[in-house]
């Protein structure tokens, strides 16, 4: 239904848990996690990428945790906060306010190395979760059947602007990095994309609600 045109940018997530979430670090806070039948953790509707990240870590632990979808990342942040569930995942953009004043506990982040915006958090396989990485990421998509020199236009327009010092610095406020891709590199992102999700889907039971 689409055409993948260029990549913007990329930024981690990180688990939340709420203030008072027990263990002194990651490794304990997943031990925790293991060991703790029924937990619930928030997530922004079936499919979305925090209910996979929930469902994958529920994997990798070898614990059921329940999810509960929540209509925006907000909602969900505010439950964390309050105690009403376990935790939350969400972007970094979204979390950091949170982190620095105090509001969430941070645990772990999900990119392959530590992100530079609160680099005191370890990633997911530091913590003792092999494998376990995603990756959020912003990009430009245009209709079906696009004009391929369209596209190439606007690609190589944007990998322009991504160049820019103010934009790199305005995402790296916030955790995220701008990431220039060709078209063929966005499009081989967006379909491996696809194919990892589905796979995770089939894996874990998630259906369309």
């Amino acid at each position: 239904d689409f055409t993948p045109v260029a990549m913007i940018g990329e930024v981690p997530l990180v688990l939340a848990a709420k203030p008072n979430a027990p263990g002194k670090n990651a490794q304990e806070y997943f031990a925790y996690l293991k060991r703790t039948p029924n937990l619930n953790y928030g997530a922004t509707g079936v499919g979305s990428i925090q209910h996979f990240a929930g469902v994958m870590l529920s994997q990798a632990l070898g614990n059921n945790m329940g999810a509960v979808q929540y209509k925006g990342g907000g909602p969900a942040m505010t439950d964390t906060m309050g105690g009403h569930i376990e935790f939350s995942i969400g972007s970094m953009t979204q979390v950091l306010p949170q982190l620095r004043n105090g509001t969430l506990r941070g645990i772990a982040v999900t990119s392959p190395q530590r992100s530079e915006a609160a680099p005191e958090l370890p990633t997911f396989q530091e913590a003792g979760i092999p494998g376990y990485e995603i990756q959020q990421w912003w990009g430009l998509l245009g209709p079906a059947n696009m004009d391929p020199k369209t596209q190439s236009f606007i690609n190589a327009s944007v990998n322009q602007a991504l160049k820019s010092d103010e934009l790199v610095k305005f995402l790296a406020t916030d955790g995220g990095k701008t990431k220039p891709m060709s078209v063929a590199d966005f499009t081989k992102l967006v379909h491996d994309g696809l194919k990892r999700w589905a796979e995770v889907a089939k894996q874990t039971g998630i259906t369309e609600q």
